[in-house]
């Protein structure tokens, strides 16, 4: 499959292990039920592996115990202690940690670290069997399972591994965080991976004659936030890996602290230095906002509309686009489809003589991939924007955004927020495998919901975006061959054209700051007859036989959510 990637093979190995067993046998689909079918895939993978015990992987865990309640610290020590997985180190930082350490030999203070290693005799960090670290917050807790399950799926080539996590209130677990695979831009936005995130000591070793400059970079880098971004900063192309496991149970009360969060972000704003021009708060307290930079001089960008009749939906759509968008430097083109209402008509003409839109005619029957294709070849501006007749823009932004996201070179497609006319999500991103075929993220949820993980307020990395507007350089486009105007003439080109997009080494791109109204009926989508059901068939199966959507598991979601329905449920 496209985007599975040499680094990820054993973690995709499991999503399709998910899926296969998650959907034919019977069991509890409850999150409690989830956990225990959890704790039984964890017994018998580890079962299946035993830890080399001539070069076991050091795991070390770094706890602040200050501030917190002796029996906290307790309980967290404990479910160390607990792991079947023994070659690990806890390293205690701030005062009175004797109490804690006495009786465990594996218990350290933090500033004891050169006499810990020169105790494991490591002298090389960057063998392929180097330490990996990660911090645990005190009162938080591990799953038993959790260290042996990082050892044995740590690659020779990891840098950073992360694994899923709940919330423990007392007894009680809940609000289970099923996280996607690694996510760049969600990351921009958000610290999504959060609890028990291993990273390689190789990332903080400055001086190769001295094992043991690391230590300072930690102490540095407080937050595992900064240490992600070190690490990018590197080398931009990490290998970070996802165990789709709930490994971490964290304590209700903890909260990130709010200097942390103005901490990460000039982290980020130093990170992005040449290719933003600011960072700032996003739509949520613990979010960022990016604002890239807009090469200059600005770009033009092709607004390609293609329409059949239908003056009352285009009128808006270009009257919106005219009294609503900031960024200036754009062309409409409209891209009449065999009107046959002279009153559409005579507007269409009236807008071409008023400077306001290119018209051109398109006299062949309905295929909205070779409509655009035509266009496209029309089209004088670097970037396109593809944007269906019934869009209404409401945010002054769209077009700034989508335009500085565009002209990363490292992004390809760029979706919208899209809402239906009742304020309710009609598309926020598409996950490939939905319904076996593709489908929108968050559907149906109201206007100023959070969403999932908080995730329709970031801005993030999905497979594929609508093309009810949809933004993309031309030469890109170009390149990949546009939309796929043989196979699928009406659904599922904008799909095709993502993954195309992808395959070609480009990130797609959805942002929450790019909001517009999508006038599509509620209702709309049941084919009226016999030619359009065997038309829809076909779609489906071209995009189930060529990319093999009735199997996959995105990347950007998660093989324990549902694939039935569009809500991020499980």
């Amino acid at each position: 499959m496209f985007f599975i990637r040499q680094q990820l093979r054993k973690i995709d190995w499991l999503a399709r292990f998910y899926r296969k067993h998650f959907t034919s046998l019977p069991f509890d689909r409850s999150e409690e039920g989830i956990r225990r079918q959890q704790q039984l895939e964890l017994s018998q993978l580890v079962s299946s592996e035993t830890c080399d015990s001539e070069s076991p992987r050091l795991l070390l865990l770094v706890m602040d115990i200050e501030q917190t309640e002796h029996d906290l610290i307790v309980q967290s020590i404990r479910s160390i202690i607990k792991q079947n997985y023994q070659h690990w180190r806890l390293l205690l930082k701030g005062t009175q940690t004797e109490q804690y350490s006495k009786g465990d030999n594996r218990i350290y203070h933090f500033d004891d670290c050169d006499v810990l290693f020169t105790k494991e005799a490591i002298v090389n960090l960057d063998d392929e069997n180097s330490p990996f670290i990660a911090t645990i917050d005190a009162g938080d807790l591990l799953n038993p399972f959790a260290l042996q399950a990082m050892y044995q799926f740590i690659t020779p080539t990891a840098d950073v591994i992360y694994s899923d996590h709940d919330v423990i209130d007392g007894t009680k677990r809940h609000s289970p965080c099923f996280k996607p695979q690694w996510n760049r831009d969600l990351f921009f936005s958000t610290d999504y991976m959060a609890n028990l995130t291993f990273f390689s000591i190789r990332l903080f070793q400055s001086d190769k004659e001295n094992s043991f400059d690391w230590l300072t970079c930690w102490e540095k880098l407080t937050t595992g936030y900064r240490r992600c971004l070190h690490g990018l900063k590197q080398n931009s192309v990490l290998n970070i890996q996802h165990l789709p496991y709930l490994l971490y149970h964290q304590r209700i009360v903890k909260k990130k602290h709010a200097e942390h969060i103005i901490e990460d972000r000039k982290a980020l704003t130093d990170f992005l230095a040449t290719h933003a021009t600011s960072v700032e708060q996003g739509l949520l307290a613990t979010s960022h906002k990016i604002n890239w930079l807009i090469p200059k001089p600005e770009p033009l960008v092709s607004i390609i509309i293609p329409t059949y009749n239908g003056k009352a939906l285009v009128q808006q759509c270009i009257e919106s686009v005219y009294q609503t968008t900031q960024y200036t430097n754009f062309e409409i083109l409209l891209i009449d489809n065999q009107s046959d209402d002279q009153a559409a008509c005579d507007y269409f003409h009236t807008l071409a003589k008023n400077n306001q839109v290119r018209l051109l005619s398109y006299p062949q029957p309905f295929n909205y991939s070779a409509i655009n294709n035509f266009a496209v070849e029309h089209a004088k501006g670097s970037i396109l924007v593809l944007l269906n007749n019934d869009i209404e823009v409401i945010s002054p932004d769209w077009l700034t955004e989508i335009v500085a996201n565009v002209s990363r070179e490292d992004i390809g497609c760029v979706g919208a927020m899209l809402y239906y006319p009742n304020d309710t999500v009609q598309h926020a991103g598409v996950v490939l495998g939905l319904g076996r075929c593709a489908g929108h993220s968050h559907k149906h949820y109201p206007r100023g919901s959070n969403g999932y993980m908080n995730r329709l307020k970031l801005v993030q990395n999905y497979s594929a975006v609508t093309a009810a507007c949809l933004g993309i350089r031309k030469t890109l486009y170009q390149q990949v061959g546009g939309l796929n105007d043989t196979d699928l003439t009406v659904a599922f080109n904008d799909v095709d054209l993502c993954i195309k997009v992808e395959q070609a080494g480009y990130r797609n791109l959805w942002s929450p700051y790019i909001e517009l109204y999508h006038h599509e009926s509620i209702s709309r989508g049941s084919e009226n007859t016999s030619a359009k059901r065997k038309r829809a068939k076909a779609e489906i199966n071209y995009m189930q036989n060529t990319w093999q959507l009735d199997t996959i598991v995105d990347p950007a979601y998660h093989p324990l959510l549902t694939i039935e329905r569009e809500d991020f449920t499980i």
